[in-house]
């Protein structure tokens, strides 16, 4: 072989060398084609979680408010800054501004007797409670909650678990949105602190410190407090004087009230429960992914 075939050989080798990258480059899968932000973290728990975290959202500048590594005593600290801005609003019934940007798009709130509701949905109907007579920063304007028993979730290292009880006081009138019923306030000298029973509540977090569900009123023990076995909204109804009679003889017709809730379109009567196509993506795939066999 002439030394000038060798050389045309070297040449080729090397000019297969150096466009050898681009040419992968160019096959390589589309999966594979957009670079990673260097926030990017798979879950280890993507077989069994509600939520998948895969990237912090990039317009969240503030680096306490990111974390890919939801830590129990991060949890704690972001669901207690929650709880303070619903302290600060006056109460669950009033929705500030910072309560609701602490609320994800993808917002989802259930409770035994309301929801699943979106994040528009939940607002406009604690908007309606406060503005039609159920505005507890008037009827209990010491109203705090108390957590215990925290514990984060072994399936879902984003969402966190505790035990709330309500105390407060009532001092002002209350009254029930389309039912006519109206609580009073008893004699200020015969007024005295409640508590309520003992409720199960969850807040599924994402990465950028924004609530993505939150779960209420689920009751531990029917006879302890002054909920009489009803929790959130309705333990504090029975609280300040509701007959429990009156929660348990009307449920099954106020069920199905929420139920027929979602075809309305009126503000004047929000949605108890939101419609399939106004809850989240995340949402639906509860099902699919075998985690949630309802709705």
């Amino acid at each position: 072989m002439s030394g000038t075939s060798l050389l045309y050989i070297f040449i080729g080798y090397y000019f297969v060398f150096l466009i050898s990258p681009c040419l992968g480059l160019m096959s390589s899968n589309k999966s594979n084609d957009a670079i990673k932000s260097l926030f990017y973290k798979e879950s280890e728990f993507t077989d069994n979680d509600y939520f998948t975290p895969q990237a912090v959202d990039d317009s969240i500048t503030h680096a306490s408010y990111i974390t890919l590594d939801p830590t129990f005593n991060c949890l704690v600290d972001w669901t207690l800054d929650f709880v303070d801005a619903v302290d600060l609003a006056g109460g669950m019934t009033r929705v500030s501004l910072g309560v609701a940007n602490m609320l994800s798009p993808d917002f989802v709130f259930k409770s035994p007797s309301v929801g699943p509701v979106s994040k528009n949905d939940f607002i406009s109907l604690m908007n309606y409670y406060q503005y039609n007579g159920l505005d507890l920063g008037t009827a209990v304007p010491d109203l705090t909650v108390s957590y215990e028993g925290w514990h984060q979730d072994p399936h879902n290292p984003w969402r966190i678990w505790a035990v709330a009880r309500y105390s407060g006081t009532h001092t002002g009138p209350a009254s029930l949105p389309g039912s006519g019923l109206t609580l009073n306030p008893k004699d200020p000298h015969e007024q005295e602190r409640f508590t309520t029973g003992p409720e199960l509540q969850s807040f599924l977090w994402n990465p950028s410190k924004k609530l993505i569900f939150h779960t209420v009123g689920y009751i531990g023990d029917q006879y302890t407090g002054t909920g009489q076995g009803h929790g959130s909204l309705d333990g504090l109804l029975v609280s300040m004087g509701l007959p429990p009679l009156y929660l348990e003889s009307t449920e099954s017709i106020r069920n199905l009230s929420s139920w027929f809730s979602q075809f309305r379109q009126s503000e004047g009567a929000p949605r108890v429960v939101s419609p399939y196509s106004y809850l989240p993506q995340w949402w639906h795939e509860r099902k699919s992914r075998k985690q949630n066999f309802q709705r």
